[in-house]
C-alpha cells in the first residue's frame, strides 16, 4: 500500500508540475533565472526643450542721485512750491519750467539741492516729502526720493 501512496503522490505532484510549466502550449519559466532580454525598441524621442524666456528684469534704482545740471539757488521757486504755496501760482509754472527739460532722476537731485540749500526749510523737516510734491505738481515720478537725506 505504501508503495501504491508512493506512486500516486509522486504522479500528483508530476501533473502539478506539469500543468504550472505549461498553460495554454506556453511554456513559463521564472523570471528570477531567465537571462535578460535587451530592449529592442528605441527610447522615444524627446522634442528639445523650448529655451528659457527672459522677462525683463528693470534696472535696479541708482544709490545716488546723478549730477545736477542746474544751480540750486535758481530753483527756490521750486522750494517755495514744496513748502506748501499755492500750486496754480507763478512759483509752480517757474519751477516746473526749469525742471521740464530735465529726467525725472536729475530733476531729483537738483530738487534735493535746492531744498537742503534753503534756509527756510528746517533742519528736521523730511526733505523726501517735499520734493515727491513737487515732481508730482510738475508731473515727474522719481524712484530716487528716498535716496535725498541730509
Amino acid at each position: 500500500m505504501a508503495t501504491n501512496q508512493a506512486k500516486s503522490s509522486t504522479l500528483f505532484i508530476s501533473m502539478i508540475l506539469w500543468a504550472l510549466t505549461s498553460v495554454n502550449g506556453q511554456q513559463l519559466t521564472n523570471p528570477c533565472l531567465a537571462a535578460p532580454t535587451p530592449n529592442t525598441t528605441e527610447p522615444p524621442m524627446l522634442a528639445p526643450a523650448p529655451p528659457p524666456t527672459s522677462s525683463p528684469t528693470p534696472a535696479p534704482a541708482p544709490s545716488s542721485l546723478p549730477k545736477c545740471p542746474l544751480i540750486s539757488a535758481d530753483l527756490g521757486a521750486c522750494v517755495t512750491l514744496g513748502l506748501g504755496n499755492n500750486p496754480i501760482s507763478s512759483a509752480r509754472q517757474q519751477c516746473c519750467s526749469q525742471i521740464s527739460k530735465l529726467g525725472s532722476n536729475t530733476a531729483t537731485a537738483c530738487l534735493c539741492d535746492a531744498v537742503k540749500a534753503d534756509v527756510r526749510v528746517g533742519v528736521d523737516v523730511s526733505i523726501a516729502p517735499i520734493i515727491a510734491l513737487i515732481l508730482n505738481l510738475c508731473g515727474k515720478v522719481s524712484t530716487l526720493v528716498a535716496v535725498c537725506v541730509r
